[in-house]
């Protein structure tokens, strides 16, 4: 997790949940992969990644709008282009194991 901003859980409070969109970035070399994880904050300056749901849909009526406050308009574009080169796909949960200390923590 070297990647992750640890500014990120500043302030933040045990078991408390942060939304981090890794589309645009390298985080473990897949940020096109993963596209939005959820890390709780366990405390002691340690995160872990929550269950990851990888599924193949779009629009609002997936939660996935286009356009507005809540816009998923490039990683709807990714999902789209990823379709049309591979076909569709079966949506598949990700499990991560264990947790990681963030070593530049903020006091």
């Amino acid at each position: 997790m070297s990647g992750l901003d640890p500014n990120l859980f500043s302030g933040k409070s045990k078991n408390e949940v942060v939304a981090v969109n890794l589309y645009f970035t390298d985080f473990f070399g897949e940020g096109v992969i993963y596209g939005s994880l959820d890390f709780k904050y366990l405390g002691g300056n340690q995160v872990q990644i929550l269950p990851n749901r990888y599924d193949f849909e779009t629009g609002a009526e997936y939660k996935y709008p286009w356009f507005g406050t809540n816009s998923q308009f490039w990683r709807n574009v990714g999902t789209k282009l990823g379709n049309a080169v591979n076909g569709p796909g079966i949506p598949y949960w990700i499990y991560f194991h264990g947790s990681s200390t963030l070593t530049s923590f903020p006091k």
